[in-house]
């Protein structure tokens, strides 16, 4: 599961450098667009609401916190996060598809650490470990405040050469993660 996962994380970031490394205008109209995009809101949101129900459907009697088995109170807490989850869509429509985003990051981060730990013989894990802590401090704050990631975007577009660094080092960053993920 870590080779799958580092390769997942490999690709989805050579895939965003390129986006950003080409930079053209209609990648900087769509990231644009994204961030208050109904039609985003309801494949990221949506996506991200459904894995973490899912997540929710799947708890058992061992996770517990508190001395409170959640495991019991699973249908509680379905109806609890799932009517949350359907009311975001009525009442906090903007910038809904960066939290979403940002949910789909936190998931995609618990289930990559989940797949990291325990391989502490396998060194190399700490590369992909690292850019996966550094992916969730960045979908803490855009989770909180995603009006950050329309500042970030207009700060990158507003000179040519910087948009293109950051695809550039997304982009190494994603061959040197897709390299190392063989070597597990």
């Amino acid at each position: 599961m870590l080779t799958l996962h580092s390769l997942i994380l490999a690709a989805l970031l050579i895939v965003l450098g390129a986006a950003f490394f080409c930079c053209t205008a209609a990648w900087q109209s769509a990231s644009m667009r994204f961030l208050r995009s109904e039609q985003a809101a309801y494949v990221t949101f949506g996506a991200g609401g459904l894995w973490f129900l899912f997540n929710v459907w799947n708890l058992s009697p061992a996770d517990n916190l508190f001395n409170m088995d959640f495991g019991l109170f699973r249908m509680i807490l379905l109806g609890l996060f799932g009517g949350t989850m359907a009311g975001a869509f009525f009442v906090v429509k903007d910038f809904l598809s960066v939290r979403g985003l940002a949910i789909l990051i936190l998931l995609f981060g618990a289930s990559g650490l989940g797949a990291a730990f325990g391989h502490y013989d396998i060194p190399q894990r700490l590369f992909f470990v690292t850019l996966v802590y550094l992916l969730i401090a960045f979908a803490t704050v855009i989770g909180a405040a995603p009006f950050y990631l329309r500042n970030l975007l207009e700060w990158l577009y507003a000179a040519t050469g910087r948009a293109r660094v950051l695809g550039g080092t997304f982009a190494a960053l994603g061959g040197v993660l897709a390299v190392i993920s063989f070597t597990y």
